[in-house]
């Protein structure tokens, strides 16, 4: 009769029905909660990366890029700058919708008047670590006057010309007996430089390790270049999968030393170079496109889990 249905459309619309029950099923199941970016580290960038621009143009590029934390450089705010123009600098970096984890490297001589102004400087950004480049006869002085702060304090290794500082395993070993608020700044790539393994060097500071800056190199011994994250030779996913075992909960400042007129192409490839090896992380999952193969039609990737 015609106003039957066939078998065939009835088929069509009992699918269509349970379809459509389906999405509105979905539409009323509560949304997943997003996955914190990074993995839950706290990623962010140091402004010595873009020393050669403003502030705020790095706070613009770091906005486009979807970065959230910094570490302020002097070249931004002065040292010597006042409480009122370190509260006008926070105002604005906080507008942004960025937040202030860190400072320096800020050098320090043993002079308690100067450890404190570095410190006061950090305590009035907001800065919950100052990282620094003590003198070795400072040490004293800085667990004085770290007293009267709540704040951290890390040094800074910077490499094999560094006389003072040159290694991570150095610092951690100075900084026995100070107040517990005194730690490490791991730089990765001075680490490395020394001819460490960055990741057992951040294992061996965990106790005390409360920054890290973290950049890449490549082979051009006997003095290799700053590059992109990802484009070099240290070995990263080590390094980023030791943060996770470690629990990092402070910042994991990206410095881009390379390219200073021009920095924000190459900060933001490595950007996302943590971003892409988290999310395997993150997932569980690591793929890896081993060829294409030729067909007629086109080419087709072979994907293989591993």
């Amino acid at each position: 009769m015609p106003d039957k249905l066939s078998r065939r459309k009835a088929l069509e619309l009992a699918v269509l029905g349970a379809a459509g029950g389906l999405c509105a099923a979905a539409q009323n199941r509560p949304a997943k909660p997003p996955r914190p970016p990074f993995h839950g580290l706290k990623v962010g960038l140091t402004s010595y990366s873009t020393r050669k621009l403003t502030l705020d143009r790095t706070l613009e590029a770091l906005q486009t890029i979807g970065i959230r934390y910094l570490s302020l450089k002097d070249v931004h705010l002065p040292l010597n700058s006042t409480p009122e123009e370190r509260q006008v600098v926070r105002a604005k970096v906080e507008r942004a919708g960025i937040q202030i984890l860190g400072c320096g490297v800020i050098t320090l001589r043993n002079d308690e008047a100067q450890i404190r102004q570095a410190l006061e400087y950090a305590r009035d950004i907001g800065a919950p670590t100052a990282v620094v480049a003590p003198d070795l006869d400072a040490l004293p002085a800085m667990d004085r006057v770290v007293q009267d702060f709540d704040l951290r304090v890390a040094i800074h290794n910077h490499g094999p010309e560094d006389k003072k500082f040159p290694s991570p395993l150095g610092v951690f070993e100075a900084v026995q007996g100070l107040d517990r608020k005194i730690g490490c700044c791991v730089d990765i790539g001075h680490t490395f430089r020394l001819g460490l393994d960055p990741a057992a060097a951040l294992r061996r500071c965990a106790p005390r390790l409360y920054d890290i800056h973290i950049k890449d190199l490549d082979d051009s011994r006997p003095a290799p270049r700053n590059v992109p994250l990802g484009a070099g030779v240290i070995d990263l996913v080590g390094v980023l999968n030791t943060l996770l075992e470690l629990r990092y909960a402070h910042h994991a400042a990206l410095e881009y030393e390379a390219e200073p007129e021009n920095p924000i192409p190459g900060m933001a490839a490595s950007f996302g170079y943590l971003r892409g090896v988290l999310e395997v992380v993150q997932t569980g999952r690591e793929r890896l496109i081993v060829g294409c193969v030729h067909h007629r039609q086109g080419f087709a990737a072979e994907e293989f889990m591993v």
